[in-house]
């Protein structure tokens, strides 16, 4: 099956405007409300939708509960599928930034949840784009949400066409490194933490990391 595949960066540094068509500035939000987001070691909580945690119905009256079960083996498999998707894009991520020469990035829940919803916006709105469909980037919900920040970036992509988790962390991470915007966002000491959001649906798979100070 044919393998296609598309990438953006952005990275917002503070009030600092950084040059390029796929770059933008935001000014940081320094509200005495705002909340600082938590940085923890990498694991797996359950995938957001929409920023809360996914459930799968229970049968309705005419429906059997194998089919029901059905359902949730599957739900369980994609969210198998997308995080080790995730855990593999990181893992990469802190072995390119090795190779730099860089220190690692520790991995960060709180932009984990942002990158989780940036991409099944994405994927369930049809559109590829730093902006949603109101215009707004991630960083409009982050402080709706009392999240500020000193330095933020974003990579965003999708691939369809490859099913291994593995090897399709791998693409992600080639296509990002072999894009100027996007490797310098992956090495940038301006950043001290990471999250990873991927989302499947039908064939393709959006990725979005989250770069974040």
């Amino acid at each position: 099956m044919e393998m296609k595949s598309k990438i953006i960066s952005l990275v917002l540094l503070g009030s600092i405007f950084v040059g390029g068509v796929q770059a933008n500035a935001a000014t940081i939000d320094s509200s005495n409300n705002a909340r600082r987001v938590t940085v923890s070691r990498p694991n797996r909580p359950s995938r957001p939708v929409n920023g809360s945690t996914s459930t799968v119905t229970k049968p309705s009256t005419g429906e059997s509960t194998d089919n029901n079960s059905t359902v949730d083996n599957n739900a369980t498999v994609n969210e198998k599928f997308m995080a080790e998707v995730e855990q593999a894009i990181y893992n990469k991520v802190n072995e390119e930034r090795a190779k730099a020469g860089v220190p690692a990035l520790s991995y960060n829940t709180t932009m984990e949840k942002y990158a989780r919803i940036k991409s099944q916006d994405m994927g369930d709105k049809n559109y590829f784009s730093h902006t949603d469909l109101n215009g707004n980037y991630i960083t409009t919900q982050m402080k709706a949400d009392g999240v500020t920040y000193n330095a933020w970036g974003e990579n965003i992509a999708y691939i369809g066409g490859i099913t291994d988790p593995t090897a399709l962390a791998n693409q992600f991470m080639t296509n990002w490194m072999n894009s100027e915007g996007h490797k310098k966002n992956i090495l940038s000491t301006n950043f001290d933490s990471i999250g990873v959001g991927v989302y499947k649906i039908g064939n393709k798979v959006y990725a979005t990391q989250e770069f974040y100070k």
